[in-house]
């Protein structure tokens, strides 16, 4: 791409970006469709209106996100499933269910963290392992079953977090 298109895209972005700010909700639909045709070159514009203080704004972006579907943004879904709304913390977790198996090691490591225990991220949890044990999107022998009935139970902390050293520990 040469320095001209290179600039037109860039300005391109940004009109688009602009028009995720509208009041307009089908204006926003359109930009937000023709961000996700553009691709990988509309992340980092978008990542900047998840900290809009807007709900909608951060809804289009996080929408946006999740259709661009990179690899790279994995550890943003993650932080957002401890959004204050749920639909974002929603559309993060059907983010990172969208990433397959490359969610597992990310999220295994955000649970065992110990300043981690929002019942929001584990309500994610349980929802994203759920969905990815029904599409087979774990790998084989994963113990899914057992996790997500541990992630459900307020009383199994400790046992939730021998499974996901083991588990960590067996992905090395």
């Amino acid at each position: 791409m040469d320095n001209i298109q290179k600039n037109n895209q860039e300005t391109n972005i940004q009109h688009l970006i602009t028009i995720l700010e509208s009041n307009d909700g089908l204006e926003r639909e359109k930009a937000r469709k023709e961000l996700v045709k553009i691709g990988k070159n509309t992340i980092k514009p978008l990542l900047k209106l998840i900290n809009q203080p807007k709900f909608m704004i951060k809804w289009e972006a996080m929408k946006a996100l999740i259709e661009i579907k990179d690899p790279t943004l994995v550890p943003v879904f993650i932080d957002e499933l401890d959004d204050q709304k749920f639909d974002i913390r929603w559309m993060a977790a059907e983010g990172l269910i969208n990433q397959g198996e490359r969610t597992i090691k990310p999220l295994l490591l955000k649970l065992s963290q110990k300043d981690s225990d929002s019942v929001s991220i584990f309500e994610g949890a349980h929802h994203i392992f759920t969905e990815l044990d029904k599409t087979k999107n774990l790998p084989e022998n994963f113990p899914s079953k057992e996790l997500i009935k541990l992630l459900k139970s307020d009383s199994s902390r400790e046992k939730l977090e021998v499974l996901i050293y083991k588990i960590l520990n067996e992905m090395v």
